[in-house]
């Protein structure tokens, strides 16, 4: 990316811009996200890039091991009672606070 927006250049490289004068003769080779084609354009406009594409790999919920998903619906329900039931909620410390040590989170 940095050859192809040199500083002070609002246009594509010439024979005369620092970019163009140390590639020289070698290949830019520019990876591109298929999902952002318009940067590719410009890498081959202003860079004369050789665009190699590549796909995003799909995104997908990774979900809570079991301690975070425990510690998970503890709180959920601590934020339940809290107002309603202050006794409940108080009740529901030590399991949360037990719940954080055995996912190792009071060291972090």
């Amino acid at each position: 990316g940095g050859s192809t927006w040199p500083p002070r250049s609002s246009r594509s490289s010439t024979c005369r811009t620092w970019p163009d004068r140390l590639l020289g003769g070698a290949p830019n080779v520019y990876l591109y996200a298929m999902n952002n084609p318009s940067e590719s354009i410009l890498a081959k406009r202003r860079g004369y890039g050789t665009l190699v594409s590549y796909s995003v790999p799909p995104y997908a919920r990774a979900g809570l091991y079991a301690e975070l998903a425990r510690t998970q619906q503890l709180i959920g329900e601590y934020r339940t009672c809290a107002g309603d039931a202050p006794l409940s909620a108080a009740a529901l410390r030590p399991p949360i606070a037990d719940t954080l040590a055995a996912a190792g989170l009071c060291a972090d």
